[in-house]
């Protein structure tokens, strides 16, 4: 994994998603159609999507890649337009003409991946006015989906609107609450602001940690639980579904940035991290081919043959950010091969962008290349991550 490789992948990923940019009407369609027959126009915007492609575009301004900086500061004016008004939703849609959709859900998930992108935008053009309101925004978020004491009942995932009531709870709304906390603390270090207090950050982080090791974390698995009902248990499609082996690696990596931003020593990668890393790649890592299998079924305690377009490049990151922690050169090698995988099949030299999943013997099972949970993001957040952090 050599650096002039990471840069090649962000400007192939970069370029696919330019003519996605509608600048007719505003913001960035979601949907890309295979075959490089290009995106389709539709007035609805996907916020997840937006949000993702503001981060990705402002990363790809730092590096000099063409036209990013000009439609990241479209994004960032068109996500602005509809910001007074905005409510995030289940299917992630707005239009920026009109009031937001009427899809019937608040969604804590999509706002908080909002405030990463606008503190990515922040830090990019070095606006602190920009990093106040991605601030504000996170503390709204809590506010209004906190599950009072949070530290042991978390937050909720989605509002139902037309009912009047909370619903669901997820790992992955608390893991992206993490990554939105670290990249305000990070941003506002890069500025020399104080935002928050060392003694506010220490709670938070703390909070957030005692919720993760009580009720997210499947002790027996070492792997990261998903899908709760309201009172934070595990759900039944829980119980007799899925986990995923990446989703715990990210939590090594924000523990890891906890520490070098806030000197914060968690408790979980004192006690359980590399334990949790070795389970990881012992469930996902195939030694052959260097896939990363990612579903886990939690009933047979058996992990599915597949990588995803999503996983494969977080699992790459994970593994780094462990082999920051715990200097094992068997890791780095592990996270080259597994990035010489993604390089090797999850990129579709032909028409262009990356396949949505490929089983781990580099056979494509699902061509899809954008969707309102796909644009691509994960690899350019793998890249630079590796960048600021150094970790090659």
């Amino acid at each position: 994994m050599q650096r002039a490789q990471l840069s090649n992948l962000a400007k192939y990923i970069l370029g696919y998603w330019k003519p996605a940019i509608d600048w007719e009407n505003g913001g960035i369609n979601y949907e890309m159609q295979d075959f490089g027959l290009g995106p389709v126009q539709s007035d609805q915007k996907c916020l997840l999507i937006h949000a993702r492609q503001l981060y990705d575009y402002s990363f790809g301004a730092e590096i000099g890649f063409s036209d990013s900086l000009a439609i990241a500061d479209y994004l960032f004016s068109t996500l602005d337009k509809v910001f007074p008004k905005f409510h995030g939703s289940l299917y992630h849609s707005f239009s920026v003409d009109t009031h937001p959709t009427n899809a019937p859900y608040l969604s804590a998930y999509d706002l908080y991946y909002t405030v990463i992108a606008l503190t990515r935008y922040s830090r990019m053009n070095k606006n602190p006015a920009i990093l106040m309101k991605s601030y504000k925004l996170f503390q709204s978020v809590n506010n209004f989906f906190n599950d009072h004491p949070f530290q042991s009942r978390g937050c909720y995932f989605e509002y139902d609107l037309k009912n009047k009531q909370f619903r669901r709870k997820t790992g992955n709304t608390i893991l992206h609450r993490l990554e939105a906390l670290i990249s305000i603390i990070d941003t506002a270090i890069n500025m020399e602001l104080n935002i928050f207090t060392k003694d506010q950050i220490k709670y938070e982080l703390n909070n957030i940690e005692k919720l993760f090791i009580n009720k997210i974390l499947d002790p027996k698995h070492l792997i990261a639980l998903e899908d709760f009902d309201a009172d934070f248990k595990p759900s039944q499609a829980q119980l007799f579904g899925r986990a995923t082996n990446s989703h715990i690696l990210e939590w090594i990596g924000f523990w890891f940035e906890a520490n070098q931003l806030a000197g914060y020593n968690s408790v979980f990668i004192k006690e359980h991290g590399i334990q949790a890393v070795n389970s990881a790649i012992k469930r996902g890592f195939d030694r052959q081919t260097g896939g990363f299998k990612n579903d886990h079924y939690l009933s047979e305690n058996k992990t599915a043959e597949t990588t995803s377009f999503w996983s494969q490049p977080e699992a790459v990151l994970g593994v780094l950010y462990a082999n920051q922690i715990y200097s094992s050169a068997r890791y780095r090698h592990i996270a080259d091969k597994m990035f010489r995988f993604y390089i090797n099949y999850f990129l579709d030299r032909k028409f262009g962008g990356i396949f949505a999943d490929v089983s781990t013997h580099g056979i494509v099972i699902n061509r899809s290349k954008g969707f309102a949970m796909k644009c691509d993001h994960h690899p350019i957040r793998m890249i630079d991550k590796i960048l600021e952090w150094k970790l090659i």
